[in-house]
C-alpha cells in the first residue's frame, strides 16, 4: 500500500473535548475528508493500529449511538454463539 499520508485529502479537522494530561488517552480528532474513498481507505487500515494508543471509529448522531449501545449486548451474544452480527439502520 502506498504511503497514505501523502495521498489523503482532508477538508478540515477539529479536536473534541478538553485538553488532558499526557497519561490519559489523547483527545479525539474529527476529520472531514474531501473524498469518500479516502475515508474508506482509512477505515480499512484501522485494524493495523490495534495495540497502539490510536483508534479509528465512525462518528454517529447521539440518537443512533444510544440505539447502538442498547444493541451491543445482543451483538456480543451472537458473536459468542458464532452467529453473523450486523447493525441495520
Amino acid at each position: 500500500m502506498p504511503d497514505v499520508r501523502q495521498n489523503i485529502k482532508i477538508d478540515r479537522a477539529h479536536r473534541v473535548g478538553r485538553k488532558r494530561d499526557s497519561r490519559r488517552k489523547p483527545r479525539a480528532i474529527v476529520p472531514k475528508f474531501n473524498f469518500f474513498p479516502d475515508r474508506e481507505k482509512i477505515r480499512r487500515n484501522a485494524r493495523k493500529l490495534k495495540g497502539t494508543r490510536i483508534g479509528i471509529s465512525e462518528q454517529f448522531p447521539e440518537e443512533i449511538e444510544k440505539v447502538r449501545q442498547k444493541l451491543y449486548p445482543e451483538m456480543r451474544r451472537a458473536k459468542a454463539e458464532k452467529q453473523r452480527q450486523t447493525f441495520y439502520q
